[in-house]
């Protein structure tokens, strides 16, 4: 069995470069996730729904499991909106999406 290397501080780095690699191969890593990219949830959905959108985020805010604090949780989250709204670039690093879909049949309730 070969040995674990402890990395230690070098593991976001390693992480990241694990993902970027894994979005370049446009593959699942082996934690099951699949990646998705934009082009493929509108060809997915367009034909059957009205409104497709697909909002990445959570690139800063992936780490939101090691982070305890709520205060320092708030303000990575706004850290990261800001980043992703001035370098949208930036989308590709997200770990997570949202993806709004809209049904044409659907009825429009007043509020």
């Amino acid at each position: 069995m070969p040995a674990k290397l402890n990395v230690g501080p070098l593991y976001p780095v390693l992480e990241l470069y694990r993902r970027l690699g894994t979005l370049r191969r446009n593959k699942s890593n082996e934690r099951g996730e699949v990646i998705l990219k934009r082009d493929m949830v509108q060809q997915a959905f367009t034909p059957h729904f009205e409104h497709v959108e697909m909002r990445p985020i959570s690139m800063l805010y992936m780490a939101k499991r090691k982070i305890n604090n709520l205060g320092l949780l708030r303000k990575v989250f706004l850290l990261d909106q800001l980043l992703l709204s001035r370098f949208p670039a930036l989308t590709m690093l997200c770990g997570e999406s949202i993806v709004t879909l809209r049904n044409p049949t659907a009825v429009n309730y007043p509020a």
